[in-house]
């Protein structure tokens, strides 16, 4: 479901969004005329779950510091109206070819973490020279070995990431090249 895009920077919503009862909320709650605040929320929605986002390689409490500082949230806090609009915006977006897609950068961000980690415990051990030079070989080709998961893994994600583009634009491409709007049928 495409309801929102990111052109020239700047996130679109389609006023198909207003039907929906967990976005609406968002939008009547703000007094501006303009609703501002609403366009900002559901930009830090967008931004925050949508597998596009430019923020989703960062874990989830630093795209939210990022987002709220380059959304100029300022003081604003993320309450349960926001929480339910992510959660069904992520409902709404999820396919089989997404739920592969997110769980492949899952295991990619868990094996880079993984490598960090050891790579520090390598550097503490040297430092305190407390392991054997047999050891340290053995746990470098280890380190090595996990290293060259991450080539494929990424392999794997450009691919998933393809076929969910292509998914996507089949779903939404009609007869002379037009669009299917929200209520019509294919």
């Amino acid at each position: 479901m495409h309801l929102f895009k990111e052109e020239n920077f700047k996130v679109k919503i389609d006023p198909a969004a207003k039907l929906i009862k967990e976005f609406k909320i968002l939008i009547d709650r703000d007094k501006d005329r303009q609703k501002s605040t609403a366009l900002k929320e559901l930009a830090y929605i967008y931004y925050y779950i949508d597998y596009k986002s430019p923020y989703d390689k960062y874990d989830n409490e630093v795209k939210h510091t990022h987002l709220v500082n380059t959304l100029h949230l300022g003081k604003w806090k993320r309450d349960s109206a926001i929480d339910d609009a992510i959660a069904i915006y992520a409902e709404l977006q999820e396919t089989s070819s997404i739920l592969a897609l997110n769980v492949t950068k899952k295991a990619l961000k868990t094996s880079i973490n993984a490598i960090n980690k050891v790579e520090e415990v390598i550097k503490d051990i040297i430092e305190q020279n407390e392991i054997d030079a047999k050891s340290l070989i053995e746990i470098v080709e280890k380190l090595l070995k996990l290293s060259e998961t991450l080539p494929k893994a990424i392999d794997t994600i450009e691919i998933i990431e393809a076929k969910t583009k292509k998914e996507q634009t089949e779903n939404v491409r009609i007869k002379g090249g037009g669009k299917i709007n929200l209520f019509e049928d294919a």
